[in-house]
């Protein structure tokens, strides 16, 4: 009885529950590559060319050497259909040390583009899964990391990554994933102090 009576109200439930398309006859899509999580953040940004919509694809192939599935993020025009290009924050692979040759990071699988923001003209992207090799590089951090965009300027990115730091171990620098999820908020500056 008890049963009956729950699976009567989780139907009558479903059957209110229904999804709709706000804009049914001018709508606008936009997809990525199959796989790549695409959708899985997504942004309005507004700079001097114009408002478009960023769009987040943690699992995407891009074109950086040595790189697998390291993730992109797409800049979508709002109102053409199917009009996505990936915004080339980091176009380089892992990185290496110049003195012996061994590598410093791992990008593959870091879901950049699982966390976005944009604010003022400024996007900020994150990769939470970005490795780190600290400790003579024989130690793997999972720090993560996140580019923004320098000023109004969408074509010079930064990299901020407040957890790679010299301490290493979760007695020291603890769990530190940054990029998890991202904010941008307005800064007022003074003269004195920004």
């Amino acid at each position: 009885m008890c049963v009956g009576v729950w699976v009567a109200c989780v139907g009558v439930w479903v059957g209110v529950v229904v999804s709709f398309n706000l804009e049914t006859e001018d709508f606008v899509t936009h997809g990525g590559p199959r796989g790549s999580k695409f959708g899985f953040s997504v942004s309005h940004h507004r700079d001097t060319a114009g408002a478009w919509v960023l769009v987040g694809a943690p699992e995407a192939q891009t074109s950086q050497p040595e790189v697998w599935q390291g993730g992109a993020v797409y800049r979508c025009h709002p109102a053409v259909s199917g009009s996505c290009e990936p915004v080339p924050f980091d176009l380089t692979g892992n990185h290496y040390d110049n003195d012996n040759g061994q590598q410093m990071d791992n990008k593959s699988m870091q879901w950049f583009g699982a966390s976005l923001a944009s604010q003022s003209g400024v996007i900020v992207a994150c990769a939470p899964r970005y490795v780190w090799f600290s400790v003579k590089r024989n130690r793997r951090e999972p720090v993560g990391n996140c580019f923004y965009t320098t000023g109004r300027d969408t074509h010079t990115y930064q990299m901020y990554s407040p957890c790679m730091t010299p301490s290493w171990g979760y007695h020291r620098q603890g769990s530190c994933q940054a990029g998890i999820s991202t904010t941008l908020t307005q800064v007022r500056c003074s003269t004195r102090i920004c």
